[in-house]
């Protein structure tokens, strides 16, 4: 019987791209296959050229044993094999898109559910920050409870021009002659 679960919803800065999204998706449902995660739902936003793909484990009784890391760890090797492959496949250089966005991978989201204790969520927010600050090499911000300054997702979005123009404009700015 399930008690609770954890997700961890990782944004893709890519949905237009019909070949990229097969590999990525394909990309996530083997990494949750290898590594005991599975992928709940991927959502497809065309406009903003986004994609959000939600990666879950349940948590059982019996994960309470092994603590939050029962439970965190699967997801995290999951959400790290996916953050990899789109590194490797998305180009920033000419993407457009009406939403804004930070990197390829511009945010990862991570949430208990039911009766898993936030720690969980807490636990594996901080471990792939670790792994994508420190495998990866590319800058990580902390928000919420993750963060140990406490600082909040709008404010850092703002503090590091989160919400600046996004689309690429063509030569001659777009208008026509």
């Amino acid at each position: 019987r399930g008690r609770g679960g954890l997700v961890a919803v990782v944004y893709v800065s890519e949905a237009s791209n019909a070949a990229v999204m097969s590999i990525l998706e394909k990309a996530a449902e083997e990494a949750c296959k290898k590594h005991g995660a599975r992928v709940v739902n991927v959502f497809q936003d065309v406009e903003y050229n986004r994609t959000g793909f939600t990666l879950g484990v349940k948590q059982h009784s019996e994960d309470e044993a092994e603590g939050v890391g029962g439970a965190v760890e699967p997801l995290r090797q999951s959400a790290m094999a996916l953050t990899e492959r789109a590194l490797s496949l998305v180009d920033l250089r000419n993407h457009s898109a009406t939403h804004p966005r930070c990197g390829v991978v511009d945010h990862i989201s991570c949430h208990a559910l039911g009766e898993t204790d936030a720690a969980a969520a807490v636990s594996l927010a901080r471990h792939l920050g670790e792994g994508i600050g420190g495998h990866l090499h590319i800058p990580v911000l902390m928000y919420g409870l993750a963060s140990p300054v406490g600082a909040q997702l709008a404010d850092l979005r703002r503090q590091y021009g989160y919400f600046r123009e996004t689309a690429v404009v063509p030569e001659g700015g777009g208008k026509e002659g």
